[in-house]
C-alpha cells in the first residue's frame, strides 16, 4: 500500500462516499492502492463489503485484464488522459461503463488516477431525442410527460438492468414563503437556481425533471440499494442549504427527499411516483 499524507486520508474518507468510481493505480505490475466504494461496485467485484481502501493484492475478476490493458496503452501513448468504454465480464446486467485514466502529476509516472462511471444510455445521448424533448418553460428541465414516458419504457423492459434505478422525489420545504415575501418573479429565480444546484449534484447521464411547482424528480440509473443514492441526496441537501441571493438579502431553504426503487416496482409509473412521494412526505414529517 502506498503511503499517503494525513491530508489525503481525510480526502479519501470523503471520496469513499462519491457515487462515481475512483481509484489510484501503481505500475509494475498494475495494482490498486486506493479505491472508493463506487469503484468496486461498478467494476463488479463480488464482495458484500465495499472497502474504502484496497490491498495491493485485491483482484477485480473479469475487468482487471481490461483495465490493465488500458493502463498499459495509456503509459505507451504518454497521454495526459484516455477513455475506454467497456462492459464488465462479471455481470451481464451491469451494462457498459466508461473508464477514464489520467496522470495525477505530469512529472510523476508512479501513480495513475482512474474514474469509472456508467456509460450514459443511448436514450440520454441521442441528439434527436434531446432536441425534441419536452421541457419545462421555467427551468429548461425535461417535464413530467417526459418522465412518465421514460418510466413506462424502463418498467416495460425485459432486462434486469431496466429496473435497476432509483426515483428520488424532491420537494423544497416552505417554498411558498419565498413567493409570499418576495413575489413570484423572485420565487421563479430561486426555483431556477435550485434546479441548477440539484442538477449539478447528479452524475452525467442521470435524468432530472421538474415535476411541478417546487417539486423535482431525479432518476438515477444503475443502482439498487440505499447506500448508492445516499451520497447523492446528501450532496443535494448541502447544495440547497447554501443561501440563495435575492434583492435586499438572502433566502435559506431546505429540502425533503423520498426514494422509490425500480427493482421493487410492481405497477405503473404513477404507482412508483406515488411511492416516492409518500417516502418524501414521511421524510418531511421527521424534519418539521
Amino acid at each position: 500500500m502506498a503511503a499517503f499524507s494525513p491530508e489525503f486520508d481525510d480526502l479519501s474518507a470523503l471520496i469513499s462516499r462519491v457515487c462515481d468510481g475512483m481509484a489510484v493505480w501503481a505500475p509494475e505490475p498494475w495494482r490498486v492502492v486506493f479505491a472508493n466504494r463506487g469503484f468496486w461496485q461498478l467494476t463488479g467485484t463480488p464482495t458484500d463489503e465495499w472497502p474504502a481502501n484496497s490491498n495491493s493484492g485485491e483482484e477485480m475478476a473479469g475487468t482487471r485484464a481490461q483495465m490493465a490493458d488500458l493502463l498499459d496503452r495509456f503509459e505507451d501513448q504518454g497521454a495526459e488522459s484516455s477513455t475506454l468504454v467497456t462492459t464488465p465480464e462479471t455481470s451481464a446486467d451491469c451494462g457498459p461503463i466508461e473508464i477514464r485514466v489520467f496522470r495525477l502529476r505530469p512529472d510523476d509516472n508512479r501513480l495513475v488516477g482512474m474514474i469509472v462511471r456508467p456509460k450514459p444510455s443511448e436514450f440520454a445521448q441521442s441528439p434527436s431525442l434531446n432536441d425534441t424533448m419536452r421541457r419545462d418553460s421555467l427551468t429548461g428541465l425535461p417535464d413530467r410527460a417526459f418522465l412518465m414516458e421514460r418510466l413506462s419504457t424502463m418498467l416495460a423492459g425485459e432486462r434486469v438492468a431496466d429496473r435497476q434505478f432509483a426515483l428520488i422525489f424532491l420537494d423544497l420545504d416552505n417554498f411558498k414563503q419565498v413567493n409570499d415575501q418576495f413575489g413570484h418573479l423572485i420565487g421563479d429565480d430561486v426555483l431556477r437556481e435550485a434546479a441548477r444546484r440539484i442538477a449539478d449534484c447528479l452524475r452525467e447521464g442521470d435524468c432530472m425533471v421538474r415535476y411541478g411547482g417546487d417539486e423535482f424528480v431525479a432518476l438515477i440509473e444503475g443502482v439498487t440499494e440505499a447506500r448508492e443514492v445516499e451520497p447523492v441526496i446528501g450532496r443535494i441537501h448541502m447544495a440547497i442549504a447554501k443561501p440563495f441571493a435575492v434583492p435586499g438579502g438572502e433566502v435559506v431553504l431546505s429540502l425533503s427527499a423520498g426514494v422509490a426503487w425500480g427493482s421493487e416496482a410492481l405497477g405503473s409509473p404513477e404507482k412508483l411516483l406515488a411511492d416516492a412521494d409518500r417516502a418524501m412526505y414521511a421524510a418531511k414529517r421527521t424534519t418539521v
